[in-house]
């Protein structure tokens, strides 16, 4: 975890208690530089949620991004940028969970009932096919992550937080997932996968 997380964890807090809208955005380990593609990704999130009222970005990038950022954009006071975070710890305040659509994140995403904006890496993972099972469920949006322009990723974001759809969705989708895979059915097809 980063170490300066903690200590700006108060601010997160207090910017959602003053009623800003929290847009989580992390891309996993999948980066391990200043990769100019990920850094003209975050550019066009700060770019996008610049214009849109109480919103406040918790982004979970590699050092080498967040200190390229920071040198080269002076002034950004509507986001915090650490190399990483506690996910499930973020997840249970954020409005917004922008994503490459691994399954771990989709599913911690979905257990704290948070909408997703999936823009996946790399075609030869799963991250493509969850990306669009996110859409079919109505649980988020999905895009480009190389040729989304700003104005659609805008567009995209601003759905998510204004479209009420997309949290019912998902609040359902959690209560379906919770009813579905109870303790029991989990020990029971253990029971028959042993036997």
């Amino acid at each position: 975890m980063d170490n300066t997380f903690d200590d700006k964890w108060k601010i997160i807090l207090e910017k959602k208690q003053e009623g800003q809208r929290i847009i989580y955005c992390s891309f996993g380990t999948f980066f391990k530089a200043a990769d100019p593609r990920m850094l003209d990704f975050i550019n066009k999130v700060l770019d996008a949620i610049a214009t849109i009222p109480n919103t406040f970005l918790v982004c979970s990038v590699n050092k080498y991004v967040s200190r390229t950022l920071l040198t080269k954009r002076k002034n950004i006071d509507n986001a915090l940028f650490f190399s990483r975070v506690p996910q499930l710890k973020v997840l249970e305040i954020a409005d917004i969970f922008i994503t490459h659509g691994g399954l771990g994140g989709m599913k911690e995403s979905i257990f704290h009932k948070v909408p997703m904006l999936v823009y996946p890496l790399d075609p030869h993972y799963d991250q493509n096919g969850n990306s669009l099972k996110v859409e079919h469920h109505g649980i988020g949006l999905r895009g480009n992550f190389i040729y989304e322009q700003t104005k659609y990723m805008q567009a995209k974001i601003k759905k998510l937080l204004s479209d009420r759809m997309y949290k019912k969705n998902i609040i359902e989708f959690n209560a379906k997932v919770n009813n579905t895979y109870t303790p029991s059915y989990h020990k029971e097809l253990l029971d028959r996968l042993l036997t």
